[in-house]
């Protein structure tokens, strides 16, 4: 017959999102056991020490014991102690039973959306190709994410519980991650930097965003640290400048001019002696002085709207035009000018040839 104690249990709502289901027995059952969340053992009547000891041997790791156990089989319950969740003195309102119930409920829900919440932790971050790190004040790292592993060539069990010298092999600690480190400690800011490793496949070069972690009484407890491996995009940034520069020198040294201003048309970036030659200038200061916006200001006025619309029209990578137009110099001398406009990059080149009609 069952108790009252399970009667109530029974009438007890599942908190959200859970669900209840119920077994009595009057035996130990393996199989029972081991599927249970949660196990309440009856001890009326029973050697209370050694029936203790047989249920916890059966349950699965992740079950809860609860002991209903009279106030007089307390004493033959030390070994099982530390095995049980709980022991719950019997006789008990219905009271006590609810409040003790709803006790368990909250426990177990939170541990559930703890292990809910771990479980979305860990999948988000060792899906991310970043490296990603968690220190504490003393430079140790407590958890890393797979990337990081792979980037150092280690297990998370090596990695874990270690510093800056074991984990990236090197003699001693990095003195620009210890400082970074404390910076961010002491300023209790996130630092952002760029940072130099070695690791099994050369030396890398890390963007670092790295802000404190604080401890529950708010003192700063350590540092998360997320790494963006861009050494090749930093290789590629400097070819596209060591090509451009290159560039630059073929164009300024040709005999065609070669003008180059933003998209807007406000600013120019680059003009060869060729081209202020043809436009009619001594030097680039004099070029924009005189009020360059998108053409030299030394067009002639009656082609000056022309080029300016065809100019407008060069808006994607590789759209190009050729216009032939005139430029007045100051000295009156009038120069006539076959260009090629070309849009590049988010800006927009002029090749510029004089020639006689």
């Amino acid at each position: 017959e069952e108790s009252t104690i399970f009667e109530t249990i029974k009438k007890m709502p599942p908190l959200k999102n859970f669900t209840h289901d119920f077994t009595v027995s009057g035996a130990i059952e393996t199989d029972t056991a081991q599927k249970a969340d949660v196990i309440f053992v009856d001890l009326k009547n029973k050697n209370a020490g050694e029936f203790a000891r047989e249920i916890i041997s059966e349950k699965n790791e992740n079950a809860d014991v609860i002991l209903l156990a009279e106030k007089e089989q307390v004493g033959e319950l030390s070994e099982a102690m530390e095995s049980v969740l709980d022991i719950w003195i019997t006789p008990m309102s219905e009271e006590e039973v609810r409040f003790r119930f709803l006790k368990w409920q909250q426990r177990r829900k939170s541990e559930t959306d703890s292990q809910e919440t771990s479980h979305f932790f860990e999948t988000t971050i060792n899906s991310i190709p970043n490296l990603i790190w968690f220190k504490d004040k003393n430079g140790i790292h407590e958890k890393v994410n797979d990337s990081f592993c792979k980037t150092v060539n280690k297990t998370k069990e090596q990695v874990q519980g270690r510093g800056h010298a074991y984990i990236w092999d090197v003699e001693h600690d990095d003195p620009a991650c210890i400082e970074s480190e404390r910076v961010v400690m002491e300023t209790r800011q996130t630092c952002v930097s760029e940072e130099t490793v070695k690791t099994g496949d050369g030396i890398r070069l890390l963007t670092t965003y790295k802000s404190p972690l604080y401890d529950l009484d708010g003192s700063v407890m350590g540092t998360a640290g997320i790494g963006i491996d861009i050494t090749k995009e930093r290789a590629y940034e400097e070819e596209v400048t060591r090509k451009n520069r290159t560039l630059e020198k073929i164009f300024t040294s040709i005999d065609c001019g070669v003008l180059c201003h933003s998209m807007d048309g406000v600013n120019i970036i680059s003009v060869n002696d060729a081209a202020l030659k043809i436009l009619g200038y001594d030097s680039v200061d004099e070029l924009k002085d005189d009020g360059f916006d998108m053409i030299a200001n030394s067009v002639a006025e009656r082609d000056r709207h022309m080029l300016k619309e065809r100019m407008k029209t060069l808006k994607n990578p590789g759209d190009s035009i050729s216009l032939e137009y005139r430029v007045e110099h100051k000295d009156g001398k009038i120069i006539h000018v076959m260009g090629q406009h070309q849009a590049f990059g988010g800006k927009r080149r002029a090749v510029l040839s004089a020639f006689s009609p």
